[in-house]
């Protein structure tokens, strides 16, 4: 695990607009710790730099009277890119979201080892809000509605992905295609010991620098009812989609 960071939530007068950085990623990266600790790291550092170009840009523009987003991370607490993703969010003070295809009991035991389940357990607590969608296990279009209730939150994407076609229907090749479809800024990390962020756009692959994200289109004026969404937390409490 990276080392715990300073928080990004400071206290300030006014609502915060929210910047949500969807997760996505290969789980095998789960059985290669040194991998794993490279991509939590690499996450760690592209939160940083979105909070950091954040407050770059609200300084020029603010909304209302914020000076900074605040970092929502929002993801299907799987095993390997999901659950690592959470855990940089959670060292850098963001706030969590869990999007679960199915029920938290059968989705907690197809993990395959003992550190992974740990670590869902410790995200779970820590999570502010938790979607638990009526799939079933072994059931590809379950997580394909997952992945599609997840998108339906970001802003931005962050993908651990080593650019592979995906291997089965909802796979992460398919996360990133459909983000780029929608136009979501997507944050590539492949899944190596040495990894440098990329970012994906209609220009094509180059190289991620917050800079090269416009954060007034990606988080709207508030008085735009979309906008206005990100300023309401989701209901602390469990709830279901159809």
């Amino acid at each position: 695990m990276v080392a715990a960071l300073m928080p990004f939530n400071e206290p300030m007068d006014g609502p915060d607009p929210i910047l949500s950085v969807g997760i996505t990623g290969h789980r095998s990266i789960a059985d290669e710790p040194i991998v794993s600790d490279a991509v939590e790291a690499a996450i760690t550092s592209v939160l940083q730099a979105l909070e950091n170009g954040s407050r770059r840009s609200t300084a020029a523009k603010p909304f209302a009277t914020s000076r900074r987003f605040r970092l929502k991370i929002v993801s299907m607490l799987a095993e390997g890119a999901d659950l690592l993703g959470m855990q940089a969010g959670l060292d850098c003070g963001a706030e969590l979201v869990g999007v679960l295809p199915f029920d938290e009991k059968s989705y907690r035991d197809a993990f395959a080892n003992a550190p992974s389940r740990t670590l869902f357990d410790t995200v779970w607590s820590k999570l502010s809000s938790i979607v638990v969608l009526r799939g079933f296990v072994g059931d590809d279009a379950s997580y394909e509605q997952a992945n599609r209730a997840i998108l339906d939150r970001a802003d931005v994407v962050i993908a651990v992905w080593d650019g592979d076609p995906a291997r089965g229907r909802g796979g992460t090749g398919d996360v990133v295609h459909e983000a780029l479809e929608r136009g979501l800024p997507v944050i590539v990390i492949s899944p190596h010991a040495n990894t440098t962020p990329k970012l994906l756009g209609p220009a094509g692959e180059t190289s991620f620098s917050a800079d090269s994200l416009d954060f007034s289109n990606i988080c709207r004026d508030v008085s735009s009812s979309q906008a206005s969404r990100k300023f309401a937390p989701e209901r602390a409490s469990e709830r279901e989609e159809k």
